[in-house]
């Protein structure tokens, strides 16, 4: 019942029903895009031809996932692929040179922030800002401030790389960069409701920057809750706490990731931040991806948790997408790789490369980033029919109550959860729409979604028990299933794995079972008893029979064996019985006549026939009665008149 009074409120206030569009459009690398508003990436082809971005890009878009604008760092475009006025003068290059939020409190305000990479300019400007304003240009947005970039006092001293967070309080963003000098600095900026306070939040970092102009690149990531953040240059990572309530950052140590080769990768978490993944090239234009349990703190267990997950191109930069997968860009190639469950250990992430054509267009060295906001991730796998399925969700921020609704109606009452864990078992194979509703605190109601494809499991069928005659084999047939995997046991001598085969032939008794196994891991067993015995029998359906003359016989003839075949002789225990003869067959359907006045016996004998069965003949009587005679006896009869 609270399910259903949830999901009614939200169909009554949807006003208050928000989704997380403002990350389903990506603009990156070489005019290349990715639209995610149907929950999958679709790739786009429609971009503004002078868009290059050699590293990271901005995209940004309403809540409804409507584009807005995007940026490669030089130019700002707007949703119809033009460039903005005065957006062509942001001249910002780097790792990640560009990072575009929606301001606090404002429902038309944006800001873009900017760096630029000092080995590029002489004298470098470091971080800057420009301000947007959607209402200008009939909707088309233009910079509230005109052309110039806005300096931020101390930002001349950053490079390379800017990212954001959302602060604790759930509305203020955190805009995060690094000092390229030996102050070993971190800069933390907030942004308000009342705009950008210019001075930072300074922390101290293990990790030095040499000055400007060395070219080896510095990035940085925040992970979705808040809590942390990695900074890399050249082969070494810095691994730290955040603080979103005060912006402070807190070194824990530094790591060399896999097998180093120069150079840093990319850095991403699982939408629930419990893990850490790193692209690290490996040398031979190969990045290997590496995972990492991103709950320890201590340097020893941090770097006892890396696993290699696989290989790839080299340059491969990650980001996080809408549908909770981890997207990596590879350097001038049509295909974006993806990690499809970034949530589970070690392989069970499920690498894939080459996941996402991109319709001719290329990729490079970075994806969109974007803010961290209110957000709802379903974690649940695909399995088979009649399997539970359990699900699970990352959410930000904290939660009041869950509404789950598993897009099964035919499972009734069971189609709907409020717990934080539930568990959802589907009867019929197909695809289903996972809805999770969340609840906060501050009235807002957030929604996530996810696909589950339910498969359909194999259903070999063996067929009725079966018995043979010594030195006879049989042939078991498991069914026909596409890419399947079949192993064969015998349950009575517990020889396990005795054939793989869709057939199995053998003339052993025993109780077989064959496991099929799909490509999906789906499982379908079935069994049979296998008897072998020395002499062939018959029996007669029914056991005995008398019936009259002029009457059908209909005897139904079978035997411990399967394949027997059947043959009998007759013989009358009086002339006078008529309709009986020797024959073949799995029936005797005779008409037997008896003349006689007297019962009389017709005996059939019935032998059993198989190739390498002893065989025991049965005498089977059948009782033929004669008719009786029907004669009426004249006499005198006197009735009266008006009776019958």
């Amino acid at each position: 019942m609270r399910t259903k009074i949830i999901i009614g409120l939200i169909f009554l206030l949807p006003v208050i029903v928000l989704s997380q569009g403002e990350w389903n459009n990506w603009y990156f690398g070489v005019h290349a895009g990715v639209d995610f508003n149907s929950g999958s990436p679709v790739a786009l082809t429609n971009c503004n031809s002078w868009f290059y971005a050699a590293h990271y890009s901005a995209s940004v878009s309403d809540s409804l996932g409507n584009l807005l604008f995007y940026s490669d760092g030089r130019y700002i475009f707007n949703k119809i692929h033009e460039v903005m006025p005065d957006g062509n003068t942001l001249d910002a290059v780097g790792r990640q040179p560009v990072f575009g939020f929606r301001k606090p409190g404002s429902q038309n305000i944006y800001y873009m922030f900017t760096m630029d990479a000092p080995y590029f300019n002489p004298l470098p400007t470091g971080l800057r800002y420009v301000i947007i304003d959607m209402t200008m240009n009939g909707g088309l947005g233009g910079l509230q401030n005109g052309w110039e970039p806005i300096s931020i006092p101390g930002g001349e001293e950053t490079s390379h790389a800017l990212t954001g967070i959302r602060h604790s309080n759930n509305r203020d963003v955190w805009i995060v960069a690094r000092k390229f000098d030996s102050t070993y600095t971190y800069l933390s900026y907030l942004v308000t409701p009342e705009g950008l306070d210019t001075i930072p939040v300074e922390s101290t970092s293990f990790l030095l920057l040499p000055s400007p102009g060395n070219s080896n690149i510095f990035s940085l990531r925040i992970s979705p809750d808040g809590t942390k953040i990695i900074g890399s240059y050249d082969n070494k990572y810095e691994w730290c706490k955040f603080n979103p309530s005060t912006g402070q950052i807190t070194p824990l140590f530094l790591f060399d990731p896999g097998e180093i080769n120069g150079g840093s990768g990319g850095s991403e978490f699982s939408a629930d931040s419990k893990y850490l993944y790193i692209s690290q090239p490996a040398g031979n234009f190969v990045d290997s991806i590496y995972q990492y349990d991103a709950t320890k703190i201590d340097s020893s267990e941090f770097k006892q948790s890396e696993i290699n997950i696989s290989s790839t191109l080299h340059f491969t930069k990650l980001m996080m997408a809408p549908d909770g997968k981890i997207y990596g860009s590879k350097e001038l190639k049509d295909s974006l790789c993806v990690i499809h469950n970034p949530s589970a250990q070690g392989l069970a992430c499920n690498f894939e490369d080459n996941a996402v054509y991109l319709e001719g267009n290329n990729s490079f060295y970075g994806l969109p980033q974007f803010l961290q906001t209110y957000y709802v991730y379903i974690n649940g796998a695909d399995n088979c029919k009649g399997e539970s399925i359990s699900f699970s969700a990352s959410i930000w921020p904290q939660y009041d109550s869950l509404a789950w609704d598993f897009g099964d109606p035919a499972s009734g009452i069971n189609n709907f959860s409020n717990m934080e864990m539930p568990d959802h078992t589907y009867q019929t194979s197909g695809i289903y729409s996972v809805r999770l509703i969340a609840h906060h605190i501050d009235t807002r109601f957030d929604t996530g979604w996810l696909i589950v494809r339910v498969y359909e499991p194999p259903a070999p069928s063996l067929g009725s028990d079966i018995t043979i005659c010594q030195g006879d084999s049989v042939t078991f047939d498991a069914g026909t299933c596409n890419d399947c995997t079949y192993s064969w046991d015998n349950l009575t001598t517990g020889q396990i794995g005795i054939d793989t085969g869709q057939t199995f032939t053998t003339g052993v008794e025993g109780l077989y079972s064959v496991t099929v196994v799909s490509p999906e891991d789906c499982t379908g067993r079935d069994t049979v008893q296998l008897t072998v015995v020395a002499e062939a029998l018959v029996f007669v359906t029914p056991p005995t029979l008398s019936l009259c003359s002029d009457n059908t016989t209909s005897l139904a003839l079978n035997s411990n064996i399967t394949s027997a075949t059947f043959s009998w002789s007759a013989i009358a225990s009086s002339p006078l019985v008529t309709g009986y003869s020797g024959g073949t067959g799995d029936t005797i359907a005779q008409t037997l006549v008896n003349t006689d006045t007297i019962p009389q016996i017709v005996t059939y004998n019935i032998t059993p026939q198989n190739a390498n069965c002893m065989f025991v003949p049965l005498d089977y009587p059948v009782m033929v009665n004669p008719l009786p005679d029907a004669y009426f006896v004249p006499g005198t009869l006197s009735i009266c008149s008006g009776d019958t």
